[in-house]
Order: C-alpha cells, then structure tokens, then sequence
C-alpha cells in the first residue's frame, strides 16, 4: 500500500477519506493472503505488483499502515461519523482490526471481491470465527486465546461490536457486525435501519407549558444517580411515568434530554414483544450498544396503554431488557402496570404525568396564547370543564383551528371547541353504549324553576371544578366521589332524557347512552368486565354518562338464597366502586326510583324529580314544540287541548310531529296543522301508550275523530 507522505499526520475531512485508508490496508491484505497462502494473482488490486514478502514483513507493514492510519485519526474531529464512533468503543489494536475486517466487505466492492475470493479458495461460503482468525494471523500475532477473549463480553468489541448468537461463540460459528455499527458507519441514521419498528429516536419542538414541576423531579434522579456515580441503586432504576395516551410522556422526556443535552430513545414494547427469539436478543443487543454509545434517555414504550397486565412470557423479555439496558444507563422510564412492573425485580418509582388539573389549566393558559380565539372559557374553566390530558388539550386546540380556517372565521369560537373535542376521542365502548346527539338547549324545554336550578348547579359544579375542588382546596378532602352523578326520575315521557341532552349541549360534552341490554351478561364476571369498560372508555373522553333504566341494574342488593343473588350483589357492589372512581358525569334515570338500592342514592351528587307538567307549562308546549316552518291552524284552541287532556311533553311531541306529517305534501314548504290531522294525531298516541280516549273529551273537534 502506497503511502502519501503528504497525508501523513493530517487529520481525515470526512467519512470517505477514513474508508479509503482502511480499503487499501485491506486490499493490502488480500494481495498478500491470495498470494502467499494460493499462490494466485487473480485478486491484484493494488496499483502496483507487489512483491513477495515473508510474514514477518507483511506484520511489519500492516503495523505500519496501522500506526500512519491512527496518526491521523488521532488529530481529526469527532463530528466525523466514523472516528467519533471508534474513539467512544475504545478499541485496542487487535479489536480495531477485526473491526475492520467485519466491516469493510459491508462498505467497499473490493473488499467484498476479496472476501469471496478467499472463500471460493477455502471451499467455505460462510464468514465464521475460524475464517477471520485466519486472516488476522496474516495481519498481527495471536493466539487462538487471544482472538476467542475478543469474542466475550470481556472486550469492548465482543460486547458491543459483535453480532452472535446466544451462548457460546465456536470456530464454527458465523459471526458479523452490529447493523447499527454498519449504519453509522455510512453516516446514516441507526433508527431507520431494518430494526426502526422495535426503536427510534424522538424530539419534541413544541413549547410545553405547566412541566416544570416535572423537570425538576426528573432532572433530580439524574442528579442523584450522577452523586452515586452512574445509579441510584446497584441494580439501576426503573421510573414508571403513569398517563394515558397522549399525556405527554414523551414530550417531558424530550425536554429533559435536551435539558441534558442528550438524546431520547423509545422503545417499542408492543412491537419487541413480537419479535422471535433470535431477532429479540439481536435487538437487545443493537440497544446495548446503542445505549453506550449515545447514552440517551431511554424510555420504553407500551403504546397499548392498556394497564392489563403482561403474561409470563411477555414479563421475562421486559426483564431481560430492562436489566440490558441498566448495564448502560442510570435509569429507564417506562409506562408499563403496576403489576408488570413488580414482576421487573427492580427498584421502580412513579411519576404520575398529564392529570394534575393544575397542569391541564397551564397548559390551557398557553395553548390558548397560540391561536386567535374569541368567547371561549378561561384556562381554569376549560381544565374543569373537559377530561383531556396535556397532550389531548394541545390535539384540540389544533383540530379547532383547522376548523376555524374551513369556515373562514376571524377566531376560533365556542362552537370549533367543541366540535374539536367531539372529534378528538379515541373511544370505543365496543356497542357497549351509544352516541345521543345533544340538539337541545335551554330554549328547547320547558322546567319548573325548581329542576332548572339543580340542572344549573350541576353545570356550575362541573364548570367551577378546579376553583372550588383545587384552588379552594374541597378535593383535598375528597378521597373518592370527584364526579357528579345525578338521578332523573318521574314518569315517562316527562322530559328526563331531554334534560340530559340540555346538560350535554350546555356543557360542550358528549353524551353516551348506556346499552343496558349489551352490559348484563348471564355469564358469571361479564357484566363486571363490560361495566369497567364502560366507565374506562368514557374516562377518555369528555363524556356523560347516560343509564336509562337505571333501575334494571342499580336494583337494591337482596338476601343470599342462592348463588344468582351472590352474583347480583356482586354486581351492584362493582357498579357503586366505579360510579365513585368516575371523575365525570353520570346520569341514571328512572320511571322507578322505589327500586334503588339505598347505597345508590346515598353516593347520588343530586336527585330531580321530573313530574308532569302543569296546565300552563302543557300550554306552552303545545304552542311551542314545533319549528317556525311548521304552524298550527290559528282557529284552533290549544287552550281548550291543555285543559283537557293529560299529556306529557313527550306526549305533546310525538302527536305535533305525526300530525305534521299527515298534513305535508311533497309541493309545500310550510306546513299547516289542521284539526283534521290533529286530532286523529291525538288519537294514535292514545293508542300508544294504551289509555282510552273518550271521544267525548275531545269536544267541538270530536267531528274529526276517527271512528
């Protein structure tokens, strides 16, 4: 190999000038090993014909080509992939060669046309420990000793250059180099190599607002761990940050590595807990070398967030990684149960991240500076107001801007909110429960003052929910029972539904229909598992809960007689535990409060009782259900149907609607109501609902009844 005495002592430029020199030491090589062992010239790839030196000599030159190669990578910069890389593995000088002898064939076409050349003479087709022992006889002195130390966890190239199997490394055995080590060699980015679905490097750019209480307590364990030097405990530490999605777990952790100018590494749980036996200890072992190299905040990801725990299998890999990844960092963050994470045999702690109502209103405060809004609640409101998590809050209020742009509006306003966080859940109560569009607002029905009052202290103790339970300090008296949980009862018809679409509209939230049909199961633990799912999914969203029926499952708990009543109460008994552990709101209505088990009203926020309207209040239904493109005949006398006739405004409704239709046509655009479709209207509800209609009562309109 020529060697430019220009060069020598200058620092490399760049990645290329670096596997330039190692090309030709190796090149060198080959021409010496073909030569020497085979006796065969068809491998010259020199520039010039060299001539037949003994082993002593080839020793001395490759010693030589070595030292001028390390001379220069000596005085150049770590910004150079490929020398930054080499100085943080620390090899010594035997390891520095196997090196390059698994990694140029990966780089250099001539290399590769060497490496196949002297296995078609050896009659091998595999690159085993035996092969590159051989070559590096050619190379240096070494005992087989000596070269199989290399190979073990002894040495920093077996530990975190090597690629092998599990156990005991053999001559036979085939061996390589780390796909990472390959890809930063190329200056390329390691996370996007054949193993990017198991790993990946994250950074988050946005401004978060409300962490610093966070940071702090973060950046402390590091702080600890670097007084202990590299650990706060023997084994490391594991730190579980408890979210859901979207809690910002991530985002926290980007910022404290930036904060120590480090880089975040996420790990995939789902998707490693996949992987077969031997692509899982290959990960594992790409990861360690990963971790020593850039020494990153690691945080390992269960993006199911379930909290089911994990079954033994899936344990013992977390383990195994857990405790890989520890031989390298201080500490690791996950999002793993609580159960997963004692089954770990290592000391863990808990950071609960993105529920603090105190962070959600910061959050709020500066989400809301980012974009032009107008009418909207303030911060402290909006935290109160609706069950999203930090990272959901910032979803929102970019959703909300996208739908301000299609409108064309000046600001976001009230209605973009809402739709936003509508569109914003990822829920699915599995035909569990329903969607009720929430059409009705406080114009639309008609309440005794009493029933309006309780409806409007409901909306104020959700909308005033952090001043009052946080800044006026009510929940720290509150182990449980943070929700609100109200009972309609009455008779049918009287307005109880409607009433929790009012509150759902007024209050910017979704309302969710329990199917009560779907949750009961006759099989023993099912209904217990479809009720947790139930209150699981609405805790997601901002939702209200909606048991119509109520009674059918809120039903008082009765003497053991057999094993169906053991069962039953055990139900009952789950039911009240996840009522009290909602922190939304849940709405049972009744036609049979007298069914009710006393341990439910005793955990109810508040009662209503909706009755049958008075005269008056059934006059202004009658006058005012319809929209202003449907009208009653002026010469008829509602006053005298009022009077009359006792109807519920669900009633009342159902009979002005079939009327309407009886007396549209398909060439009209207003509708007229006559007694002539009116009173045949009247007449099928009667019909409905089986009371008996005395044609009598009906008056001078009893002309128009049908016979």
């Amino acid at each position: 190999m020529y060697l430019n005495a220009y060069d020598e002592g200058r620092p490399f430029l760049n990645n290329e000038e670096v596997l330039q020199e190692y090309e030709g030491l190796l090149d060198y090589l080959f021409d010496y090993v073909l030569n020497e062992e085979f006796g065969t010239d068809d491998f010259d790839i020199t520039a010039e014909a060299l001539p037949d030196p003994s082993l002593d000599e080839a020793h001395e030159q490759i010693r030589a080509i070595m030292d001028w190669i390390d001379a220069r990578e000596e005085v150049s910069s770590d910004e150079i992939p490929i020398v930054g890389m080499l100085r943080m593995l620390k090899l010594g000088r035997k390891e520095k060669l196997l090196f390059w002898l698994l990694l140029m064939p990966q780089l250099s076409a001539s290399c590769y046309r060497g490496y196949r050349k002297y296995l078609q003479l050896r009659n091998e087709s595999k690159t085993t420990c035996a092969f590159y022992l051989d070559l590096m006889r050619y190379a240096v002195e070494i005992t087989s000793g000596e070269y199989l130390q290399l190979l073990t966890d002894t040495c920093n190239f077996g530990r975190y250059c090597l690629m092998k199997p599990r156990g005991e490394v053999f001559f036979g055995t085939e061996i390589g180099l780390k796909e990472m080590l390959i890809r930063r060699s190329r200056s390329m980015p390691v996370d996007q190599g054949i193993y990017r679905r198991y790993y990946r490097y994250y950074e988050n750019t946005d401004v978060l607002y409300g962490i610093e209480g966070y940071l702090e307590q973060i950046l402390g364990l590091f702080h600890e761990a670097a007084q202990a030097e590299g650990s706060i405990t023997a084994s490391g530490c594991f730190v579980r940050l408890k979210g859901g999605i979207y809690s910002g777990k991530k985002s926290l952790l980007s910022k404290v590595a930036q904060q120590l100018g480090r880089k975040l590494l996420v790990i995939r749980l789902d998707a490693l807990n996949t992987a077969g036996g031997d692509l899982f200890d290959t990960v594992l072992t790409e990861l360690r070398t990963e971790c020593y190299l850039e020494r990153p905040i690691v945080y390992v990801e269960d993006s199911s967030e379930s909290g089911k725990a994990a079954d033994a299998r899936m344990n013992a890999r977390m383990r195994e990684l857990l405790r890989e990844l520890l031989k390298e960092n201080e500490m690791v963050f996950g999002s793993m149960s609580e159960e997963d994470a004692r089954h770990m045999e290592i000391p863990f702690a808990d950071i609960p991240i993105g529920e603090d109502i105190s962070l959600k209103k910061a959050v709020w405060q500066g989400v809301l500076g980012e974009y032009p809004h107008a009418r909207l609640d303030k911060a402290d409101h909006l935290a109160s107001k609706y069950s999203l998590n930090a990272g959901m809050i910032r979803r929102v209020m970019e959703q909300a801007e996208l739908y301000r742009q299609m409108e064309g509006a000046e600001h976001i306003e009230k209605g973009h909110l809402e739709q936003a966080v509508f569109s914003s859940g990822s829920i699915n109560f599995e035909g569990l429960a329903s969607r009720v569009p929430a059409v009705f607002g406080w114009n639309d029905i008609e309440l005794k003052e009493p029933v309006r009052r309780t409806l409007e202290l409901v909306m104020k103790r959700v909308n005033l929910k952090y001043q009052v339970g946080e800044r006026c300090g009510l929940n720290k008296k509150l182990a449980y029972g943070k929700g609100v949980t109200v009972l309609f009862y009455g008779k049918p018809g009287t307005g109880k539904t409607m009433c929790a679409q009012v509150l759902a509209k007024e209050l910017g939230m979704e309302l969710y229909r329990v199917d009560i049909s779907q949750l009961v199961s006759k099989y023993i633990g099912e209904t217990e598992k479809n009720l947790g799912k139930v209150f699981d999914e609405a805790k997601k969203g901002n939702i209200i809960l909606f048991f119509d029926e109520a009674d059918s499952i809120f039903s008082q708990r009765t003497e053991i007689s057999g094993t169906n009543d053991k069962h039953a109460n055990a139900e009952v008994s789950f039911l009240l535990q996840k009522m009290e552990e909602y922190p939304g709101v849940a709405i049972l209505a009744t036609n049979l409060m007298k069914n009710f088990d006393p341990a439910v009203m005793r955990r109810l926020t508040y009662s209503i009782n909706f009755e049958l309207p008075d005269k008056e209040t059934i006059l202004k239904l009658w006058q005012t259900i319809l929209p202003e493109h449907v009208k009653i005949d002026p010469s008829i006398d509602l006053e005298f149907f009022a009077d009359n006739l006792e109807l519920s405004g669900s009633n009342i409704k159902s009979i002005l609607y079939n009327a309407a239709y009886m007396a549209a046509s398909e060439d009209t655009d207003e509708i007229v109501i006559t007694p002539a479709e009116l009173i045949p209207a009247i007449q099928m509800e009667y019909e409905k609902i089986g009371e008996f209609l005395n044609r009598s009562s009906l008056g001078q309109y009893m002309i128009y009844a049908r016979v």
